[in-house]
């Protein structure tokens, strides 16, 4: 199909529920039930802004896996148990300066070398940490989980034994 230059055309993002992005292209500006989201897309929750502790721009790379492996996998999570969930204190995304100039190495799974970090919390995560915990682990494949007070930490980084495992917030080896 030719898109002719006189013509405004606009693109509707829309996440499909395995994850990735398709397009519906609209040759005026979009109605309200042309966005509104139908049951095979996943409606998000999230911002970008909530997964960036420093503030600075995140590469486009970056904020793809923040998208792909941390908040379409979360919000299945967050539809399963209704209740709200987020990154805590922003905590996901850093860039290695940023971890440096706070003495860290800035190998960390949170500056996403790799498919990155997030750490999540939930409304009274006191009281719903267990749920929470369990649908992590039935409706994602985050490969190593850190469980703290107030967070839990998920990341995908490749474990020694070659399986999910669970952690407490020493990390050492729950499960």
């Amino acid at each position: 199909m030719k898109l002719s230059s006189k013509l405004s055309y606009f693109a509707i993002p829309l996440l499909l529920v395995g994850g990735g992005v398709t397009y519906k292209v609209l040759n005026a500006p979009p109605k309200v039930e042309e966005i509104l989201i139908p049951e095979n897309r996943v409606q998000i929750n999230f911002l970008l802004s909530e997964f960036n502790i420093s503030g600075e721009c995140i590469p486009e790379d970056v904020a793809d896996k923040i998208l792909q492996h941390h908040i379409v996998p979360m919000q299945r999570v967050r539809n399963k148990i209704n209740i709200p969930i987020w990154a805590s204190v922003k905590s996901s995304y850093r860039d290695v300066n940023w971890e440096i100039y706070r003495g860290r190495n800035g190998a960390s799974e949170h500056v996403f070398a790799g498919k990155g970090a997030v750490d999540w919390t939930c409304a009274d995560y006191e009281n719903n940490k267990d749920i929470f915990l369990e649908a992590v682990l039935k409706y994602t494949e985050y490969n190593r989980i850190a469980i703290y007070d107030n967070y839990i930490h998920c990341d995908y980084k490749e474990t020694a034994s070659g399986k999910r495992e669970i952690y407490n917030s020493n990390w050492q080896l729950q499960k």
